[in-house]
């Protein structure tokens, strides 16, 4: 109670950070998310490996599933996603999976995204992945990882370019106190954000 909304709320998507917490406490939180935002808001929940697949039901039981587009890498490390469909509706996303497990199984039952990280992965695996995503009917989520605003603005290209049709994540700038060389361009409300031209920056050759 009184907690304030996050930023973007008002958006067609929204990404939380649950798994933190107790089950209990994230059950409480995301029922005042669920109340308090637009109907036309869905959210996509990051779990970060935290709960058994008994906790992600009972947090999944919780929630509309018409609210939820997934919930991102919610098993403990090493447990088993076989039955994830048995058990809810909600679809699961997998991201750390992608790159720890090359073989994946992306026509596992509950697989609804994969959450692509070019800046981890590279680009020429990730495009790999998109294509797999794509046979195996599964969205593809292009995601960036506190990176500037030069691979923000890529991203935003690649993401057209692609024909991605899954909203991108690429809402990480807040985490920059400057934007490097020019402004971001791809994403409305940054551009009064202070710009460290090319004299302002140290080269590496130097340090290295």
């Amino acid at each position: 109670a009184g907690e304030a909304l996050p930023e973007g709320a008002a958006g067609a998507c929204l990404k939380v950070k649950v798994g933190r917490d107790s089950v209990a406490a994230d059950q409480r939180r995301l029922a005042r998310l669920q109340a308090e935002l637009p109907a036309t808001t869905r959210l996509r929940l990051d779990a970060n490996r935290s709960w058994t697949p008994e906790q992600a039901a009972r947090i999944c039981d919780s929630l509309d599933p018409r609210r939820v587009a997934f919930v991102e890498e919610p098993l403990l490390p090493g447990a088993s996603y076989a039955g994830w469909a048995a058990r809810t509706a909600i679809p699961f996303a997998w991201d750390e999976t992608l790159r720890e497990r090359p073989d994946a199984d992306l026509a596992t039952p509950g697989l609804g995204a994969v959450v692509l990280k070019p800046m981890l992965s590279g680009l020429a695996r990730a495009r790999v992945w998109l294509d797999a995503a794509r046979a195996a009917g599964c969205a593809a989520v292009l995601s960036a990882a506190f990176e500037s605003n030069l691979t923000l603005d890529l991203y935003a290209r690649l993401t057209a370019h692609w024909g991605l049709t899954a909203t991108p994540g690429l809402d990480t700038f807040g985490a920059w106190p400057v934007a490097l060389l020019e402004p971001l361009r791809s994403q409305p409300g940054h551009g009064d954000r202070p710009v460290r031209h090319r004299d302002a920056l140290t080269p590496l050759e130097p340090l290295l």
